[in-house]
């Protein structure tokens, strides 16, 4: 996993294997979008390619970080060819928007669109 500031506000996320996502691989850039929160309204746009499956741990971990984090944390778009990763973004999404947590979550095939929207938040 790798990630980096794009422009002011917006991270892009690289995800390129399963064990790229699980919580213990992420408190890196966790720190990285709290210190982006406590400057303004961040956008993150996670880049998930190869051969990746979604374990149900890492939907915990973020809705837990969408939580504490939103609003400042406005928007997540998720980049993937794959349709799996695409529905468990939009099952994420209902979730956020169940719990009444103030951001967008949006799935899309490409990182070009998936950047676009995201800017959306600045």
């Amino acid at each position: 996993m790798s990630f980096e500031l794009i422009e002011l506000g917006i991270m892009l996320v690289h995800y390129r294997s399963t064990d790229d996502m699980l919580p213990h691989a992420q408190t890196a850039l966790i720190a990285a979008i709290e210190q982006s929160c406590r400057r303004g309204t961040t956008a993150l746009v996670f880049d998930v390619t190869g051969a990746v499956s979604v374990p149900l741990t890492v939907p915990q971990l973020w809705l837990e970080v969408t939580q504490r984090l939103a609003p400042a944390l406005a928007r997540i778009a998720i980049a993937s060819p794959s349709v799996l990763v695409r529905v468990a973004a939009e099952g994420f999404a209902v979730s956020n928007t169940l719990r009444r947590v103030p951001m967008s979550v949006k799935s899309f095939k490409s990182i070009d669109e998936a950047t676009v929207w995201a800017r959306g938040a600045q």
